[in-house]
């Protein structure tokens, strides 16, 4: 890709159970988010939530200086997922922020699966906060995703039932609003019309 220098990284982060270092990170969790994922390296956490990925760096000889960075989905402008290769050790998702730039955190080989992270992020990157679907089902475990929970946001609506005489020659996959044709997005929800 570029040779730009991460402004945040993590190394060498392993799968852990979910929820298991909760106290390094609950203050910037809401009372509605779900953990997905949890990945830990000897003294930092990366934690994939249904809203947002947080980046826990402790610094210094201590540990007593610690950086709690919040990644929000709707907030990302791009992502890229890179696989271990024959000689590489870890496999990598990097993101890029508007108003951070690059953060890039690696993972210990085995761990993830990283065609399954890509899946996952693009459902979730660059899409408005008021149009992120419901990843609260998605849950990774050691390097399989089962589930990646491809339901509406709750403020959305299901599309309705289809008139039993009158059908739209276009109809929103999402909200089930009609879409005329050439218009590339629904003028309802916002979802792009392929």
């Amino acid at each position: 890709m570029s040779s730009t220098v991460a402004a945040r990284r993590l190394d060498t982060l392993g799968m852990t159970e979910p929820r298991s270092n909760l106290s390094m990170y609950e203050h910037v969790l809401l009372p509605e988010e779900t953990v997905l994922m949890e990945f830990k390296a000897f003294r930092d956490v990366a934690v994939f939530t249904n809203k947002k990925i947080i980046a826990v760096n402790v610094q210094g000889l201590t540990g007593s200086k610690v950086e709690v960075l919040v990644l929000p989905y709707s907030k990302m402008t791009a992502y890229a997922v890179e696989s271990a290769g024959g000689f590489d050790l870890d496999a990598e998702l990097k993101l890029w922020s508007s108003g951070i730039g690059l953060v890039e955190l690696e993972f210990v080989r085995g761990q993830v699966d990283v065609k399954a992270l890509g899946t996952l992020m693009s459902k979730v990157v660059g899409v408005p906060e008021n149009m992120q679907p419901d990843i609260s089902g998605a849950v990774m475990s050691q390097g399989n995703v089962l589930n990646t929970g491809a339901q509406p946001a709750a403020n959305q609506n299901p599309a309705p039932a289809a008139a039993s005489n009158v059908q739209a020659p276009h109809v929103c996959k999402n909200c089930g609003a009609p879409v005329s044709e050439g218009h590339k997005f629904c003028i309802k929800c916002g979802t792009p019309v392929n």
